[in-house]
């Protein structure tokens, strides 16, 4: 965990910690989702890091046997052109950004490796559901299969079977889209800001 890895490179006591903030309010929605057509929504990084690769992979073959099922992508670069994908969202501002997510069911984040991920958050915050792999933040906080769901890492087959056995279920899409809704409230940057003022204060 965090606590672990600062103290082994470090070699310094580990006194707390302040987790990054969103801004929770803005991302909230407040509406039901719409579960009859499944858009999922990734985050595309040239950085194989990312495994951007591997949702991508997965997501193709889902298509092929759910004619329902759309792939929305955003990024902060271009378009790489050789994408299969509905819609392809290069720069979009915050007000397309919070829109992307309150009309996505499932926010896909495969990555191999994370700093804290607000990203994740704030698709959170929108009642997307989460499937992600365990970096950044959903290593010390939330509960697989409660608040997210994990995929391993490097494995396309495992996100066809999460996202093919999720999507048959609107309860749990709701519950986990709910649950990942609350959990991201406590990362406002109200309660980041108090975190590291009360650690200053130690």
């Amino acid at each position: 965990n965090i606590r672990e890895q600062i103290e082994k490179k470090t070699n310094c006591n580990f006194i707390g910690l302040a987790p990054g903030g969103i801004d929770y309010e803005y991302f909230y929605y407040e509406e039901k989702k719409d579960y009859k057509n499944i858009k999922i929504l990734m985050l595309f990084h040239p950085l194989p890091k990312k495994g951007f690769k591997d949702g991508l992979e997965a997501i193709q073959k889902i298509k092929k046997e759910n004619s329902n099922i759309k792939l929305h992508v955003f990024s902060a670069y271009p378009n790489p052109q050789n994408l299969i994908i509905d819609e392809f969202h290069y720069k979009p501002s915050q007000k397309k950004l919070k829109k992307l997510y309150q009309e996505a069911n499932i926010f896909l984040y495969p990555a191999l490796e994370e700093g804290f991920g607000l990203t994740l958050l704030e698709a959170a915050a929108a009642k997307c559901v989460l499937i992600t792999t365990k970096v950044g933040w959903t290593i010390n906080f939330g509960q697989n299969q409660k608040d997210f769901l994990l995929i391993e890492k490097n494995d396309p087959e495992n996100i066809i079977n999460v996202i093919t056995e999720l999507i048959g279920d609107n309860q749990k899409m709701e519950r986990i889209g709910e649950a990942a809704s609350q959990l991201a409230k406590n990362f406002t940057w109200q309660k980041s800001n108090d975190n590291f003022e009360n650690l200053l204060n130690l």
